[in-house]
């Protein structure tokens, strides 16, 4: 109910409302028109009940100004539990008035209420609009607003096979390639990104899984770290890069002790000598380092005597760079693996002959046994637009196979390029039939734990992953370190991107 006086009229429309743990909530109703028949001093309520908070009485302060008397105050009975009431009180007419509500709430008096409005002014019969929301705190209670965040390692469905860096000394405003495989257990697709310890050292080309990296500036063991994601969780695996200033240009500058490129003997790729005779094998220009020397077998630049490539002819080879065997038909060559290849045009003499289209002895790129290109014109399309061919090129399996391996002095390029042609030469991918099952043979688990493969490819494979190990096969497939893993890795990205133009079915 309104109220009038010669004082002029105070309508009030006051919104109950909790703040802090518990909190109530109503709607605002609006004033009731001014009544010239409501009695002086007297107050309509208008409550809708809500549960939560009982207010029984509304203490009411009206000052004016500065003064700190009260020009009016007093108690505003109410029924309780309520959203919303409303209230006319006599003000004198004057300005600058402040209105100050307070409350206890019947069951704590740890819960208060309070509001205020103002300044506001009183004009001579008019009725003077307020709308007040009481706020309500509970005394008892605190919050705790913060972000809860949670870190793990934990990502045990998501497994990160390997991350690759070749070469791993590159040169200033130089690239190299950087790889990494990881994959899902549930077969969620994985996301990559790479990140180093100095970003100003180095820069990516692209986030995933293979890529390039530029050197930036000169920086020594650089870390990187490559972070798997399976769009739950993620997993990270680091290796470690170095940038020199110009490093492989084949000259000999001041921050350099060699150049491979120079060919400088036992110069390692980061232009530094190797020191044979240490007890240390560095790789890849020492194949072997006893101490003390043993002349019987490690030659005094730390290569195997015995294997491809020493220069000393060893049995099962039958040549061994330009030393052949007396008797040797004149005008022969010597191929990759030591084997003798007879003068004349034959597939593999390294010469491109008539009706050959390659020959495996003069490239060892997509070069098949039938001097004939590995790889379909489609395929190869394929995988440029793919990115199948940017990091599985046999090119860029360099280096010698690991001393001790079953391809020990033959050139991983070359290990690459046989494992390539044989898989699809055979068929050994086509089918969903798994490389790794005794390498595209029939033979059970059991057999191949047990070196009892059959595969059209054991041999091939072997030889690319380095080892005859079946347990260090798994580990060794698709691993671009080896020179059959990046045969493979290239067969695994044609399954996937270019089946259909590669002929896989």
């Amino acid at each position: 109910m309104n109220v009038e006086s010669k004082f002029g009229s105070l309508v009030l429309a006051t919104f109950l409302a909790l703040g802090g743990f518990a909190a109530c909530s109503g709607t605002e109703l609006g004033s009731s028109p001014v009544s010239k028949e409501a009695a002086a001093n007297t107050v309509g309520l208008e409550l809708q009940p809500v549960a939560g908070v009982t207010i029984n009485t509304v203490h009411y302060v009206v000052t004016a100004g500065g003064m700190t008397n009260p020009v009016l105050e007093g108690d505003l009975p109410t029924p309780g539990s309520g959203t919303t009431f409303n209230a006319g009180l006599p003000v004198p007419v004057g300005v600058g008035y402040t209105l100050s509500l307070s409350a206890i709430s019947a069951e704590s008096t740890a819960i208060s209420c309070t509001g205020s409005a103002g300044p506001f002014n009183v004009l001579p019969n008019q009725s003077t609009r307020l709308s007040i929301e009481l706020t309500c705190i509970d005394a008892r209670n605190g919050a705790v607003n913060d972000v809860v965040a949670v870190s793990t390692d934990a990502c045990p469905r998501l497994i990160v096979d390997y991350v690759a860096v070749t070469p791993s000394t590159g040169n200033v405003n130089g690239e190299v390639q950087v790889f990494a495989q990881a994959h899902d257990l549930d077969g969620k697709p994985v996301t990559y990104a790479w990140h180093s310890a100095d970003a100003s050292a180095v820069s990516f080309a692209a986030n995933a899984a293979n890529t390039r990296l530029t050197c930036l500036s000169s920086a020594t063991d650089l870390a990187l770290t490559l972070t798997a994601n399976n769009g739950q969780c993620s997993k990270s695996l680091s290796t470690r890069v170095s940038c020199g200033g110009t490093c492989g240009n084949g000259s000999h500058d001041p921050d350099e002790q060699c150049d491979p490129s120079a060919g400088d003997a036992l110069c390692k790729p980061n232009c530094t000598f190797a020191v044979c005779g240490n007890g240390v094998v560095e790789a890849p220009v020492e194949q072997c380092d006893p101490f003390p020397p043993d002349p019987s077998h490690c030659s005094s630049t730390c290569q195997i005597l015995g294997a491809c490539g020493d220069g000393v002819l060893t049995p099962p080879e039958q040549c061994d760079g330009t030393l052949f065997p007396p008797g040797t038909p004149p005008g022969s060559a010597c191929s990759a693996a030591c084997q003798i290849i007879p003068f004349g045009d034959p597939c593999g003499d390294g010469i491109k002959g008539p009706g050959e289209l390659c020959d495996p002895g003069f490239t060892v790129n997509d070069c098949g046994r039938d001097c004939k290109s590995i790889t379909p014109a489609a395929c190869l399309a394929c995988e440029q637009s793919n990115e199948c061919s940017d990091f599985v090129d046999c090119f860029q399996a360099v280096g010698n196979a690991a001393a001790g391996s079953p391809a020990a002095g033959t050139p991983k390029a070359y290990l690459c390029n046989a494992v390539l042609d044989c898989v699809r030469d055979s068929g050994c991918a086509e089918g969903g039939n798994s490389i790794i099952r005794c390498y595209c043979g029939t033979a059970n688990a059991n057999d191949c734990q047990n070196g009892l493969g059959n595969g059209a490819c054991k041999a091939e494979i072997e030889r690319g992953l380095e080892t005859v190990n079946f347990a260090q096969i798994a580990s060794h497939m698709k691993n671009p370190l080896y020179g059959g893993g990046v045969a493979l890795s290239r067969v695994d990205c044609n399954q996937q991107l270019c089946k259909q133009e590669c002929g896989l079915n």
